[in-house]
């Protein structure tokens, strides 16, 4: 799934500053072979580097990369939070 890939985004994110955390929403259109005919960030507040860099993993993507939409085109929004790793309790990370 391309929203689990972000998440070498957001390790490159916290080498910067390990205590980021945020989310994301992303747009995705998809057209009719299942390739994305356009994304955009809806609403974001990651850095500026951190969106952009997960953005390209859902930009471009090619044909079949998403099962076809019946109908035509469709717009999937794909609502992200990113977290840092807790040494404690282990947990956090990406949802």
């Amino acid at each position: 799934m391309r929203a689990a890939e972000t998440r070498r985004c957001y390790n490159q994110a916290l080498a910067s500053d390990p205590t980021l955390a945020g989310t994301m929403t992303v747009l995705v259109r998809i057209a009719e072979d299942g390739s994305t005919c356009q994304t955009r960030v809806l609403e974001s507040d990651m850095t500026k580097g951190m969106t952009a860099c997960a953005l390209r993993f859902f930009d471009g993507a090619d044909a079949n990369s998403y099962p076809p939409p019946v109908g035509g085109c469709i717009d999937a929004t794909v609502p992200m939070r990113f977290t840092p790793m807790t040494k404690d309790a282990g947990v956090g990370g990406f949802d």
